[in-house]
């Protein structure tokens, strides 16, 4: 049986309640669907990728106990400021301030977003892992004051 197959059946058997289409990213996803709305009767389903659920999942407990969630717009500021003042206080000794750091700042926050998905902490970031040592001893300065 085949993907559609499988979709059609389950929506003979649950056709008003809400379907999620898990894949690999939102974009196959919405594709997967708008083929899907060609045809009529293809209600209730919604594109999503397994982060994005345990996103969902985790924010609903973290509302419960009264923590609010950041954007990504909030967290890039988080980390320009803790750049900025890390780097006034000429503690960076890889990574440059400069006027505008709008990449760096972006892809500290990917990497560190990164990491701390997959549980590592600063301690965790050794020397050993990077070509360069100033390289690590910022981004554990970095992640730590982030944390």
């Amino acid at each position: 049986m085949d993907l559609i197959s499988n979709l059609k059946e389950l929506l003979s058997r649950h056709r008003f309640d809400e379907k999620i289409l898990i894949t690999s990213d939102f974009e196959t996803g919405n594709q997967i669907l708008q083929t899907l709305a060609r045809d009529p009767g293809w209600i209730n389903f919604k594109a999503a990728t397994v982060l994005s659920l345990a996103s969902e999942a985790a924010e609903a407990g973290l509302i419960e106990e009264g923590i609010e969630k950041i954007s990504l717009l909030e967290t890039n500021i988080i980390i320009d400021g803790i750049f900025s003042g890390l780097s006034e206080e000429g503690k960076l000794t890889y990574f440059k301030k400069y006027t505008i750091n709008t990449g760096i700042i972006s892809a500290i926050t990917d990497v560190i977003f990164e990491l701390k998905m997959s549980s590592v902490t600063p301690q965790d970031l050794k020397n050993r892992y990077f070509i360069d040592e100033k390289k690590a001893y910022d981004l554990r300065s970095i992640f730590s004051r982030y944390r």
